[in-house]
C-alpha cells in the first residue's frame, strides 16, 4: 500500500500492490484460472471465506477482478512470475463519503483480497487496514484544571474548523466569517445553533479567528491540507477578571462560536476550565472547584432481550451486582477518574448485570462497562463478557445523542444510539448460532463523565420469569366470547373452571385476566396438544356485578360474567386489628443505599419496627368460621428518586372455609416504573392450617399466619413472583355477643340431645368456638362407642 493512514477524505489516490499470489486455482464457472478480487471496503472481525464466513461479513465500494486474461472494465491483469505465482498493481482514487455509505457497525475499513471465480483461496485472503484523516472539529486547551488564580498562561488549539461561512457584516462581509474564540461563562443551553441568544454566554477574553486579518483582536487561522482551518491562541488569564463576568449556575469554559454574524453549528465547541483555590482546612492545600458531579452509565442492553429472558420461553431472571435498576435500565457507577485528553479517551464504570434462563443453558454476565470516546461523533462501549477481558461490545453514535455540561464541568451524553459489534454479537450466541448479528440496534446509552461514584452492594433480582414483562394484560377486554364455564353461577370469592379452544398446541404463557380494571389471575397457563385451555381458580373477593374473564395468548378468548355477591355473614365484627410487616427484605431494600427511599403511613396506620398496624377494622363472621373484615389506611413506598412510588391500602381479610386471603388496593408505579391502579387485589394467601386461634372474651386472635404472594398480587406489585413469602400476619377481631341466636340449630338424635344441646353463645365466647367444641365432643363419643362395640365383638 502506498498510504494506509491520514488519507484525504475528499479524495486520495493510493496504489495497491500484490506480490506472489497463488494462481493455481481453477475457475469454477468457466475455463481458465479463477483469479482474485481486490476490494476496498469493510470487514467483520471474522471475514475469511476459508473460515466459513459468509459474503455478508465483508462489503466493498471499490473492486477489481485480477486475472490472467482481462478484456476491459472491472478486470485487472496480473503479471505472472511463475506457473503458479503472480504480482499485480492497482492505482485507484477513493473518498471517505463513498466508503462510509457502505459502513457497518463494528467493521474495519481495509483493502483486502479474496478468491474469485467461485474458488475459496485461503492463502490469497489478505487484508490491510486503512484510515482517513480525522477531520472532526476539535478544541483543546493546554491546561484545564488547577489554573493559578493570579495568572495562568494557556494555549487554545482549534483543529479542522469549517472555514466556509461568509461574513454578513463588518470587516468580514463577503469574506470568511471566522469564529470567536472566547474564555468566559456558559449556561447549560448556550449554543446559537439551538436558539440560544448571546445572554447565555459571557466572556472576559476574546479573539476573532479568521483567514485574513491577524492584528489584535484578530487571530489568523491556517488552512490545512484537507481544506479545514487550524488555529492556536496563547493567552494569560486570571480568576478575578473572569469572576467579574460570572453568573449563577454558569460554567467557566473556553469556547468558540460563529463570527461575522453567521451561526455555525459545527464550530460551536467548549472545554470547561477551573482555577484552584486555597482549602478551608488551613493546611495550604489546593483543590479544584467546583467538585465534579458523580458519574454513572445507564443502559438497558436490549429491551427485547430482557423480555425474552424473563418470558415464557427462557423462563429466566435478570440480576444486578454493584449496579441498580431504574425504568428498565441498569445504572453503573463511575469507577475512577476519567482518562481523557482533549475530550477523548476512556471512562470506566463498575458493576454487572446477569441474564440467566433455559435452566442454566443461558448465562450471560456483562460487567465493568467502559466508554471510549474516539471522536466528537463516535465512541465504543467495552464490556467484560462472563468475566473475560474487555471487548468492543457496541459502537456509539455520540454525534446523534445529546451532549451537555453541568455547572461542575461534568459532561453528560444522553440517548446515544448503540449498535452491536461483531465481538458483541458473539456474546449472544449458542453452539455457533448467533442470536443478534453485528449491526443490531441496542438500547441507547446515557453516561455522565464525572467523578468516581460509590457502587451499591449486594445482588438484586430485577426481573424474573414469574413476573410478566413482555406479555402484560390488555387495558380493556380483548374478547368477550369463546370461554365456557363448567361450574354453576359465579360468586365473588367462589371457584370457577373455564375452558376455551383455538390456542397453539402446547402454547404456554397464557394470561388469565378479569376486568373491568385488569386483574391478572394467572400468568402461565398452558394449552394442551389440541390447543385447548382449561383453568380452575377463584374469583376475587369484592368483585360483583358484570365483569369479563379473558384468556390472552396467541389468540384472545372471553366471557362476560354476572358475579353474585357472597352471602352476608350473620355476626358483626368490630375493633379488628391487622399487624403486618409486609416484607422485611423489601423494607430493607427501600431503606437501603440502592433505592434510597422511605415509607409513609396515612389514615390511622402506624409503624413500629418491624410491623405496620391497621386498627378499627369492621365486618362480619358466622358460626361456620367465616370471617370478612375491612380495614382503612395506606402505606406508601417510594424510592429511586421517585421512580418507585407504590401505595398499598385498605386491606381486607377474608376467611371462607379452608381458604383465607388478604386483599389490597395497589396504586402508583412499580419498581420497574410501570403504572398500576387496582382495587381489592387478592394480594396474599394466608395459611391457617398450622395456626390455632386464641380467645379473650369476645376477641379471637390468629397470630403469625404465614402469607405468600398470589398471582394477582405479583402482577400488581411488580417486584416479586407468585408464591414469594411475605411477612406473617396477625389478625385480631371482636365478635358481637349473642350473635349465635341467629344461627340455625343443628339436627341431633334424642340420644345426642343431652350431649349436644342447641348451640348458644355464652357470654364472651365466639359462636364458632362453641360449635367446634360440640363437634369434637360428638366425635369423641362416637369413637368411644366404636371402641366398646369392637371390644364386645372380640369378647
Amino acid at each position: 500500500m502506498s498510504q494506509t493512514e491520514g488519507l484525504d477524505p475528499s479524495g486520495a489516490e493510493i496504489t495497491i500492490t500484490g506480490t506472489d499470489y497463488n494462481t493455481a486455482y481453477a475457475n469454477a464457472h468457466g475455463r481458465g484460472k479463477a483469479g482474485v478480487y481486490v476490494q476496498i471496503g469493510w470487514l467483520d472481525s471474522t471475514w475469511r471465506p476459508s473460515a466459513g464466513a459468509p459474503s455478508s461479513a465483508r462489503n466493498n465500494a471499490y473492486q477489481r477482478w485480477v486475472k490472467e486474461d482481462p478484456t476491459a472494465g472491472l478486470y485487472l491483469q496480473w503479471t505472472e512470475t511463475s506457473s503458479t505465482r503472480a504480482d499485480f498493481s492497482w492505482t485507484v482514487t477513493i473518498d471517505k463519503a463513498t466508503l462510509d455509505a457502505k459502513t457497518r457497525a463494528g467493521a474495519t475499513l481495509a483493502v483486502f483480497t479474496v478468491g474469485a471465480g467461485g474458488a475459496v483461496q485461503a492463502d490469497n485472503e489478505l487484508a490491510v487496514p486503512i484510515a482517513f484523516h480525522d477531520t472532526t472539529t476539535k478544541l483543546a486547551v493546554s491546561q484545564t484544571t488547577g489554573l493559578d488564580p493570579a495568572g495562568a498562561t494557556i494555549t487554545v488549539t482549534g483543529t479542522n474548523y469549517d472555514p466556509s461561512a461568509v461574513g454578513l457584516h463588518g470587516p468580514s462581509a463577503g469574506q470568511a466569517a471566522g469564529v470567536y474564540a472566547q474564555i468566559g461563562w456558559l449556561d447549560t443551553n448556550w449554543r446559537p445553533s439551538q436558539g440560544a441568544d448571546s445572554g447565555t454566554r459571557s466572556n472576559a477574553y476574546t479573539a476573532w479567528v479568521q483567514g485574513t486579518n491577524e492584528t489584535a483582536p484578530y487571530l489568523r487561522w491556517t488552512i490545512n491540507p484537507y481544506g479545514l482551518a487550524d488555529f492556536s491562541w496563547t493567552v494569560t488569564i486570571d480568576k478575578a477578571t473572569l469572576d467579574a463576568k460570572a453568573r449563577t449556575g454558569a460554567t467557566l469554559a473556553v469556547f468558540t462560536v460563529g463570527a461575522g454574524g453567521v451561526i455555525q453549528a459545527g464550530n460551536e465547541l467548549s472545554v470547561p476550565i477551573a482555577f484552584t483555590v486555597p482549602s478551608t482546612g488551613g493546611g495550604g492545600d489546593v483543590e479544584p472547584t467546583p467538585a465534579l458531579t458523580a458519574g454513572s452509565l445507564s443502559w438497558g442492553v436490549k429491551a427485547s432481550f430482557r423480555s425474552y429472558v424473563t418470558g415464557p420461553i427462557a423462563h429466566g431472571a435478570i440480576t444486578t451486582t454493584g449496579a441498580s435498576s431504574v425504568l428498565g435500565a441498569y445504572v453503573f457507577p463511575q469507577a475512577a477518574a476519567a482518562q481523557l485528553a482533549n475530550g477523548l479517551g476512556t471512562v470506566a464504570y463498575s458493576g454487572s448485570v446477569r441474564f440467566t434462563g433455559h435452566d442454566g443453558i443461558l448465562d450471560l454476565r456483562l460487567s465493568d462497562p467502559q466508554v471510549r470516546i474516539d471522536s466528537a461523533t463516535s465512541g465504543t462501549l467495552l464490556l467484560r463478557v462472563n468475566g473475560g477481558a474487555p471487548v468492543a461490545f457496541a459502537s456509539l453514535a455520540l454525534g446523534s445523542g445529546t451532549k451537555t455540561t453541568d455547572a461542575t464541568g461534568a459532561v453528560r451524553y444522553a440517548n446515544v444510539p448503540a449498535s452491536l459489534t461483531s465481538a458483541g454479537s458473539g456474546a449472544f450466541s449458542f453452539e455457533g448460532s448467533t442470536f443478534y448479528p453485528a449491526g443490531t440496534a441496542l438500547d441507547p446509552v446515557t453516561f455522565l463523565v464525572g467523578s468516581a461514584n460509590s457502587a451499591p452492594s449486594g445482588t438484586v433480582v430485577v426481573a424474573s420469569a414469574t413476573k410478566k414483562t413482555s406479555n402484560g394484560p390488555a387495558a380493556t377486554p380483548p374478547a368477550t366470547t369463546g370461554i365456557t364455564l363448567s361450574d354453576g353461577e359465579p360468586v365473588e370469592g367462589g371457584d370457577v373452571t373455564a375452558e376455551a379452544d383455538g390456542f397453539q398446541p402446547n402454547e404456554s404463557g397464557i394470561l388469565v385476566v378479569i376486568y373491568s380494571t385488569p386483574t391478572v389471575l394467572a400468568e402461565n397457563v398452558t394449552a394442551d396438544a389440541s390447543g385447548r385451555v382449561s383453568w380452575s381458580g377463584t374469583l376475587p373477593r369484592g368483585l360483583t356485578g358484570q365483569h369479563t374473564l379473558t384468556f390472552q395468548g396467541s389468540v384472545d378468548r372471553g366471557i362476560v360474567l354476572d358475579i353474585a355477591a357472597a352471602s352476608e355473614l350473620q355476626c358483626t365484627v368490630s375493633d379488628a386489628k391487622l399487624v403486618w410487616g409486609f416484607k422485611e427484605s423489601f423494607r430493607a431494600y427501600i431503606d437501603g443505599s440502592i433505592a434510597n427511599g422511605e415509607w409513609t403511613t396515612e389514615g390511622g396506620v402506624s409503624y413500629a419496627t418491624p410491623s405496620f398496624t391497621w386498627t378499627g377494622g369492621t365486618g362480619g363472621a358466622d358460626a361456620d368460621g367465616a370471617l370478612d373484615v375491612q380495614y382503612a389506611g395506606s402505606v406508601r413506598f417510594t424510592g429511586h428518586g421517585g421512580v418507585l412510588d407504590t401505595t398499598i391500602a385498605n386491606p381486607r381479610v377474608v376467611i371462607d372455609g379452608d381458604r383465607a386471603v388478604l386483599l389490597l388496593d395497589v396504586t402508583g408505579t412499580t419498581q420497574a416504573g410501570e403504572a398500576v391502579s387496582q382495587t381489592a387485589v387478592e394480594f396474599a394467601e394466608l395459611d391457617l392450617a398450622g395456626v390455632e386461634g386464641t380467645t379473650d372474651g369476645d376477641t379471637v386472635t390468629w397470630s403469625d399466619v404465614p402469607a405468600t404472594l398470589r398471582a394477582a398480587g405479583a402482577a400488581a406489585f411488580g417486584t416479586y413472583p407468585e408464591g414469594e413469602a411475605l411477612d406473617p400476619v396477625t389478625i385480631t377481631a371482636t365478635v358481637e355477643s349473642g350473635c349465635a341466636s341467629e344461627s340455625p340449630a343443628p339436627t341431633a338424635t334424642a340420644t345426642d340431645d343431652e350431649l349436644a344441646p342447641e348451640p348458644t353463645a355464652a357470654e364472651g365466647w365466639p359462636v364458632w368456638a362453641t360449635v367446634l367444641i360440640v363437634a369434637l365432643l360428638v366425635a369423641a363419643i362416637i369413637a368411644a362407642l366404636v371402641i366398646i362395640l369392637v371390644r364386645r365383638r372380640r369378647a
